[in-house]
């Protein structure tokens, strides 16, 4: 019974590894709960699928930004994670990570406001391939 026990405890911590799951403390997962995908022709439902996001915890983020360092999130789904180096500027109550020449935007909002109804780690991210655009709403699990 040990032994089952050591071995799905194994398998469980080499899934999230290899799932680019949260690593440690400083970085938080990110999941879609909408995404669509528009070309010139309209809009249309772009299934979330095993599609989520990993980004620096927000505190990270605003140092970076503060002395003016990119920033990696990766983007992930079933087959891995890929990287996307981007900068941050800050607006309001939001940071704002972005690769301009590449046409990719992630925004996430910092606090929640009950009046508004925001919430800490709400998102909207926006890539672009071509004339394509794929976005994407959702929530990060941040901590404040």
């Amino acid at each position: 019974m040990v032994g089952q026990a050591s071995v799905a405890l194994a398998l469980s911590v080499a899934f999230l590894t290899a799932s680019g799951t949260q690593a440690s403390r400083d970085e938080v997962r990110c999941t879609y709960s909408r995404r669509q995908v528009c070309t010139r022709s309209g809009c249309e439902a772009n299934p979330v699928g095993q599609a989520f996001l990993v980004i620096p915890a927000l505190a990270r983020i605003r140092a970076a930004m503060l002395d003016g360092r990119p920033v990696d999130l990766r983007r992930c789904d079933g087959r891995g994670c890929t990287p996307v180096t981007t900068m941050v500027s800050e607006s309001g109550d939001f940071l704002i990570l972005s690769a301009p020449r590449s046409g990719y935007l992630f925004k996430v909002a910092t606090v929640s406001e009950t009046l508004s109804g925001l919430r800490a780690g709400e998102f909207v991210e926006v890539a672009t391939q071509i004339l394509t655009t794929y976005v994407g709403f959702g929530r990060c699990q941040v901590t404040g």
